[in-house]
């Protein structure tokens, strides 16, 4: 039963942000956003790889 609880919270997640117009090149963000421990912007809005 999870697995299929943490497929459906997936979809409604990436569903919700295609809504607002973002959207995810691979379904493995969820598992590498896991790692993530600090997001920072630049003055622009803007996230770039680096």
């Amino acid at each position: 039963m999870m697995p299929m609880a943490l497929s459906m919270c997936d979809e409604f997640a990436t569903a919700r942000l295609r809504h607002a117009e973002r959207f995810i090149k691979s379904a493995q963000i969820w598992e590498r956003l896991r790692r993530v421990n600090t997001v920072v912007f630049d003055k622009t809005g803007s996230l770039s790889a680096g």
